[in-house]
């Protein structure tokens, strides 16, 4: 839920139990993870596959993913574009988990930021300033 001139709004969820608000911009405009019912063994928070998703006027849209199951969002600016992370394949790393890596999502389009040569890269509060003109 989010809380805006005196009112409470729920985000509701994917379809699956679970859905955080991590970030919000002067337009509004939130930003966080959601969980959906597709079983998923590599679940960022367990069971379902967790969603990045962009909410505005009432509808949350899943943001999909840079070809993993689950992408979790954390920052947006106050051009609406957002920041977050993602699986990059359903294959697990050394770590036992599928790699991911860092995304900017813009106007319907997630873009992987790519890493330094490593298997989880993620973004975190000094990349992005939420009224930023650009991430």
């Amino acid at each position: 839920m989010i809380w805006d001139s005196g009112r409470i709004f729920n985000l509701l969820t994917l379809g699956g139990y679970e859905s955080t608000a991590l970030a919000v911009n002067d337009s509004d405009q939130v930003t966080g993870f959601a969980t959906n019912g597709v079983p998923d063994p590599f679940s960022f928070i367990g069971g379902t596959q967790t969603r990045a998703f962009l909410w505005q006027d009432g509808t949350m849209q899943d943001l999909g993913t840079l070809g993993g199951p689950d992408s979790f969002g954390q920052f947006v600016n106050n051009r609406g574009q957002l920041a977050g992370f993602s699986y990059t394949s359903l294959n697990p790393g050394p770590l036992g988990i599928p790699p991911f890596d860092p995304f900017i999502w813009e106007k319907g389009t997630m873009t992987d930021v790519g890493n330094l040569g490593g298997t989880q890269c993620n973004p975190t509060g000094s990349t992005i300033e939420a009224n930023s003109s650009a991430i």
